[in-house]
């Protein structure tokens, strides 16, 4: 039901006095997009229009201006319903509104005919002025027939001479069709005709007989004698305006009007001279020379002649009547074999064509060799007896810049393939004796197996895929491919399945594929044939067998016994781990697959385990599934890792064994246990990752957390993150020995924390400790505050460093200092400050103060491992005393074995073996002593 009521043409109003046409507007919103149909718009308007007159629907100017452009079409006066306009597909997505002006309706009058088909009014039916009534004459008894012998049937038809194929009903005869892209057009129309396969041959009561290939549809009353059959029956052309004879005839155009032929019916006119040789209009050179040589042999009926344009093939058991009456040039005599006749060589058994080449000049560039050379070889590859190793460096050119008009060059391997193809069609053709069985013969080719239908020589080769579907193909699923392509092959050409199959297998690899393979099973269903494992006696296939084969080389099908135990995992950021023996090797590599990951450990495995068997298993479906396909298939050259495998694998001379293992299995078993462990590891690097997300901790506490290699607890710190690698032993005063015997205080200021935004510090000059804590202030009680906080949380300090703020100088300070026993000393140095800067990098709100400092104090560790927690609290652990020399400035002399608290740049705190204390020195006065020495030394 619409959605919107209709008016009459007669409500319409014209805008002004002088406006010719109505406004038709759009009664719904409507999108066009192009590549749609005509699409018809609705415009609430409909008929009938006033007796004797006509509506004529043009397009509104406006739309024009849009792209949009709309079919003009007739209103009838009697047309009830509603009026529609038609418009075409814009070049760009258009909306037309509702209400829009979209067309122009003009009423005219017409002049109205006596006559009608019908007296019933249209109604609301479809456009149309004269419905179904065509102006054609009704085929009777009375028009020209003519009864032909149609492959001995009689055959009556219609002499049509404007069909340029003759057309038979095709009731009484019993021909093989093949279908055509042609139509039947003329006052009806058929979409598509089919056409006979094989060349018929007609004869009519007076003896003229002659051959064509027609057109077959059935539903036909009568066959159709086209002018194929009228010119061989001697009708041509005549028109009686002598502008027909400029036109010429051309031959491969035919004679209809839609062949761009003469335009002009044919007739029979007497043949009263040998001024045109009974051919009016028609005078070029093979008609000449069929006519001549015709006429110069018509009185030697026993002479066998058959004679086409310029070629003539004379043959009589007697050579001298050959040079009677016939007057031909000497150059274009031959009398010896081989002879060139009709594009072909006539040897003394044999007829071949003539050689074919290929033309190079023309392949320049991407489009010339897919469109002008590569596509046609391929269509025609499986009547080359080529494989497809032979032209695959011909399809190698084709890589590259994928632009049409990107430039290429025939190599020379390329040239080589050429070669052979051109040797391919000189090649004579063999034909299929039906009456006898044929084999389908699977050779062991490079790179993939061919195939071959084969009777006393081969009759069509058959051929894979360049680049197969699927990457990792066993050599023996090709040829169970190769052989449901010739199966289907030979049914298709012959209608008969092959009578054996010849495979490259023997009988216990045969039955061992049909015991383990699917495909071999599908590939062999219903064959009712002989399966074969030698070939026939040929010289080809005698060639062809000394071409390596590839033999099946599977894994075994189940573990070793006494073999290395081998399990492999990976994740998705590159990390891949291997087990062996329980030994665990991790490897980060820079693939983004896990797949790709695990298999560089596999490939790993073969490399490190070649002199041995192993048993490796996996929870990676992909790996499991490489084999053992991967032993014998073709590997494209862009896919490295599977023929970097597969090199590993020919060149190894022991078992192995690669099976599946399921993931997350809770059994108590040493094989998940071992499993488990691999993944473990793997996934230990997502944890690294993660832990780095939320502290940001240094490369050296991922590595000894995470028991990482160096560089890849490197590659997990995000660039843009703070370094917190050890301090350096930097600076000009002299640092603590050990733990609390001398620390650093000061006060720095973070904005984003508010009124806590005076942050107080103090650090550890020894274990790098820090102690920080937000304040509303930097007065002494805060001072105090903190250092209470510091004192529960790593004890009392020996001496104190602050700088000149003014709480730290002040009386109440000095009162807690005095009555603690911490000596003071207002002078600073720069680790305190460059603790302040650590933590404004670190810390952003206020609540995440806590979490810098648990960062900086237990998770970053030093170059030993240590975080600055460890130092401080196990300082015996931390501390190294190597043992050196110190020079005396008054003798000269080095002396003593002492031991070396600590150093830095410029000076050294030497422990001298007849001191109570410590002694700083210049470093420029102590001498390390080697390792070797110090072991004579002290033993």
């Amino acid at each position: 039901e619409s959605l919107y009521s209709l008016c009459s043409i007669l409500e319409l109003l014209r805008a002004t006095p002088g406006s010719t046409g109505l406004d038709l507007s759009s009664a719904t919103a409507t999108i066009l997009t192009p590549g749609i149909s005509v699409t018809p718009i609705p415009t609430g308007v409909a008929g009938p229009l006033p007796e004797g007159i006509v509506g004529l629907v043009l397009g509104y100017s406006s739309l024009s201006l849009q792209g949009i452009s709309v079919v003009p079409g007739v209103v009838n006066s009697d047309y009830t319903h509603e009026i529609k306009v038609l418009i075409l597909p814009p070049p760009k997505t258009v909306q037309i509104n509702k209400g829009e002006r979209i067309a122009q309706l003009l009423l005219l009058p017409y002049y109205q005919t006596r006559k009608t088909l019908t007296s019933q009014a249209r109604g609301p039916r479809v456009f149309g002025s004269s419905d179904l009534a065509l102006g054609v004459q009704e085929i009777t008894a009375s028009r020209p027939l003519k009864d032909l012998l149609i492959q001995r049937n009689k055959m009556s038809g219609l002499l049509d001479i404007g069909a340029d194929v003759s057309c038979i009903a095709g009731k009484k005869l019993a021909l093989v069709l093949v279908d055509t892209n042609a139509g039947l057009v003329g006052i009806a129309s058929v979409p598509s005709v089919a056409k006979s396969s094989q060349i018929l041959t007609w004869s009519d009561e007076k003896g003229a007989q002659g051959t064509f290939c027609p057109y077959v549809i059935p539903s036909l009353p009568f066959s159709l004698w086209g002018r194929d059959i009228l010119s061989q029956m001697g009708m041509i052309l005549y028109s009686p305006d002598e502008k027909v004879a400029n036109q010429k005839y051309n031959p491969d155009k035919g004679l209809g009007k839609d062949q761009q032929g003469i335009a002009s019916p044919l007739g029979v006119i007497p043949n009263t001279n040998k001024e045109v040789l009974g051919f009016k209009f028609i005078q070029n050179s093979p008609t000449l020379c069929q006519k001549f040589v015709d006429q110069a042999v018509q009185n030697y009926k026993d002479l066998y002649l058959i004679h086409y344009m310029d070629d003539i093939l004379a043959a009589h058991k007697d050579r001298a009547l050959l040079q009677q009456i016939l007057k031909i040039a000497p150059d274009k005599i031959q009398v010896n074999p081989p002879f060139s006749y009709l594009g072909r060589i006539l040897n003394t058994h044999t007829v071949s064509h003539a050689p074919l080449q290929l033309h190079r000049d023309h392949l320049l560039i991407l489009n010339d060799f897919i469109q002008k050379l590569t596509v046609l070889i391929n269509w025609i590859h499986p009547h080359l007896k080529l494989t497809t190793a032979d032209l695959k460096p011909l399809f190698d050119c084709l890589k590259g810049d994928p632009n049409p008009s990107s430039k290429r060059e025939l190599t020379s391997e390329a040239e080589s393939a050429l070669v052979k193809v051109d040797e391919a069609l000189n090649d004579q053709l063999i034909r299929v004796n039906i009456t006898r069985g044929w084999d389908l013969i699977i050779l062991t080719t490079e790179h993939t197996p061919t195939g071959c239908l084969w009777q006393e020589g081969p009759l069509e080769w058959l051929h894979l895929p360049v680049t197969p579907r699927k990457i990792v193909l066993s050599y023996p699923s090709l040829v169970e491919q190769l052989i449901i392509k010739g199966r289907k092959r030979s049914m298709e050409l012959f209608g008969m399945e092959v009578a054996n199959i010849v495979i490259p297998f023997n009988n216990d690899q045969l039955q061992f594929l049909l015991q383990n393979s699917d495909d071999w099973q599908l590939a062999l269903i219903d064959f009712r044939g002989q399966i074969l494992f030698h070939l026939p006696s040929s010289p080809l296939l005698h060639f062809l067998k000394t071409h390596p084969v590839i033999f099946l080389n599977f894994s075994p099908i189940q573990p070793l016994e006494g073999a290395i135990l081998v399990f492999t995992d990976s994740s998705y950021h590159g990390k891949a781990v291997t087990i062996i023996d329980g030994k665990s090797q991790v490897q980060v590599t820079e693939e983004t697959s896990a797949q790709k990951a695990e298999l560089r450990e596999v490939i790993w495995t073969f490399q490190h385990l070649r002199d041995g068997t192993f048993n490796l298993l996996t929870d990676s479906q992909y790996i499991v599934g490489l084999f053992p396909h991967i032993e014998t298939a073709n590997i494209p050259e862009n896919f490295s890792l599977l023929s970097d495998l597969q090199e590993e694998i020919k060149h190894r001379d022991k078992k192995y064994f690669v099976g599946h293992i399921r993931a997350h299995s809770s059994l108590p078993s040493p094989l998940n246990e071992g499993n488990g462990l691999a993944d473990a590891l793997s996934k230990s690097y997502m944890k690294a990752k993660n832990s780095h997300k939320i502290h940001h901790q240094n490369a050296a506490g991922l590595r000894y957390e995470f028991h990482f290699p160096r560089e890849a607890a490197r590659q997990i710190v995000c660039p843009n993150c703070p370094t917190f690698n050890p301090s350096p032993q930097l600076g000009v005063n002299p640092r603590g020995l050990r733990p609390n015997a001398l620390s650093q205080m000061g006060i720095t200021h973070i904005p984003a924390f508010g009124k806590l935004s005076f942050v107080h510090v103090t650090v550890d000059n020894f274990s790098h400790v820090i102690i920080a804590s937000a304040r509303s202030g930097e007065a002494a009680r805060d001072v105090i505050q903190h250092l209470f906080q510091c004192f529960s949380q790593i004890g009392l300090p020996e001496q104190i460093k602050t700088d000149n703020t003014p709480a730290y100088p002040s009386a109440a300070f000095k009162r807690i200092l005095h009555s603690t026993g911490i000596p003071y000393n207002p002078q600073g140095q720069a680790i305190v400050e460059r603790v302040h800067q650590n933590l404004k990098k670190s810390s952003s709100p206020h609540h995440v103060l806590h979490h810098a400092l648990f960062v900086i104090n237990h998770l970053n560790v030093d170059t030993q491992g240590q975080t600055a927690m460890t130092r401080h609290w196990t300082p015996e652990g931390a501390m190294t005393q190597p043992l050196v020399k110190q020079k005396d400035l008054l003798t000269g002399e080095w002396r003593g074995l002492d031991v070396l608290l600590t150093c830095g740049r410029g000076y050294a705190c030497v422990f001298p073996q007849d001191s109570t204390s410590p002694a700083w020195i210049p470093d420029r006065l102590i001498w390390h002593v080697q390792s070797h020495e110090t072991s004579r030394i002290t033993k």
